[in-house]
C-alpha cells in the first residue's frame, strides 16, 4: 500500500516495514509472534527480523525512498481504511503515526 501510494520502490518498502508488523500486532497476536520468532531463533519477531535485516544489509529507513515526515498522516488514514478487517485487534492512530515514522526515520521498532 504505501509503496503504490508514494511511489516507494516495493520490495525495499517491505524490508523497512515488516519488522514493525509484529511489534504493533503482537499484543494481539502472540501465537503468531512466537512462531516468527522460533523460526528466526529469537527471543521475539521483531529481534529476529531487526537481527536479518542487519544480516542482508536491508535498508533501514523509506525516508531513504522519498518517504517523508508530512505523509505520516496521509499514510495513517490510508492504512486504518485498508486494514479495519484484518488486524489482530481494534488500534487507535497513534501507533500507526508511530510505526509509519519510525520506519520513515530508520529508528528501531
Amino acid at each position: 500500500m504505501l509503496g503504490g501510494r508514494y511511489g516507494l520502490p516495493h520490495a525495499r518498502t517491505h524490508a523497512v516495514v515488516l519488522p514493525y508488523v509484529p511489534a504493533l500486532n503482537a499484543p494481539a497476536a502472540r501465537d503468531a509472534e512466537r512462531r516468527i520468532a522460533d523460526a528466526l531463533v529469537a527471543g521475539s519477531a521483531v529481534e529476529g527480523l531487526q537481527r536479518l535485516r542487519r544480516a542482508v544489509d536491508a535498508p533501514q529507513a523509506l525516508r531513504d525512498h522519498g518517504f517523508g515526515e508530512a505523509h505520516i498522516e496521509d499514510a495513517v488514514q490510508a492504512i486504518l481504511e485498508s486494514s479495519r478487517r484484518t488486524i489482530p485487534a481494534p488500534c487507535p492512530p497513534t501507533p500507526y503515526a508511530d510505526c509509519c515514522g519510525r520506519p520513515g526515520r530508520g529508528r528501531i521498532p
